[in-house]
């Protein structure tokens, strides 16, 4: 399975459904506008792209996925980016891209037999990162680190700072956790400090009125950490 160079590209970059469904992105086309700007702006330090339309009161079409993974896979890869679709292993299987799960981590097993290239796993605790690591994901999200931007009425435990550098300790190097939730300019210094290989960034960009501007941004704070 391909491995993804987290070091000297440590974003995952999640598109959703909430956050790029405004009047700014009416259609498929402008939110592919969007993303083939961010690839070109940082086209070495974004580490993978996960397509996450399919969620919520509004999910994308499998249509309309399907032409937004095509037209921008050419061009991501060609940059050494993979694209991941969320959940669906047999879009990921037909369109040839990676694919990012959540429990059952049987799932990662299924993905694994389709032959998909990179899987990505929503893990919650240190047990259920160790389980989708043994299972063969590539890399795992742990979360949310900070209170999620993208959910305004979220009730559930925050992660946080100790218990990501205490699970990133114990999983150890070759098993990529990145943090996820809340992730923002003022608070993403004092992730580096835990041991994580990247970090997961959706509204951070996709509600800041310049996407380019805000991922210069992230990126300065994660290299001056």
């Amino acid at each position: 399975m391909p491995v993804i160079d987290w070091a000297q590209r440590p974003i995952y970059l999640i598109t959703d459904g909430s956050a790029s469904r405004s009047s700014e992105f009416d259609s498929p086309t402008c939110l592919h506008d969007t993303l083939l700007e961010l690839i070109q702006h940082a086209p070495t330090r974004l580490g993978a792209i996960q397509l996450r339309e399919q969620i919520g009161d509004d999910p994308m079409s499998d249509t309309d996925l399907c032409w937004l993974v095509r037209e921008l896979r050419e061009v991501a890869l060609s940059n050494e980016i993979p694209i991941l679709v969320n959940r669906r292993i047999d879009l990921a299987t037909q369109l040839g891209v990676g694919v990012h799960l959540q429990v059952p981590t049987a799932n990662i097993g299924m993905a694994i037999e389709a032959g998909v290239p990179f899987i990505g796993y929503s893990a919650h605790s240190l047990n259920e990162a160790n389980a989708a690591f043994d299972s063969g994901a590539s890399f795992v999200t742990l979360s949310p680190i900070f209170m999620p931007q993208s959910k305004k009425h979220y009730r559930g435990e925050i992660f946080g700072l100790e218990k990501l550098k205490e699970a990133c300790g114990v999983l150890g190097p070759g098993r990529p956790v990145i943090g996820l939730g809340g992730v923002s300019v003022t608070n993403i210094s004092t992730l580096l400090s835990t041991g994580v290989s990247g970090f997961g960034c959706i509204n951070a960009v996709f509600s800041a009125p310049d996407k380019a501007l805000a991922i210069t941004e992230l990126l300065r704070g994660w290299d001056q950490s």
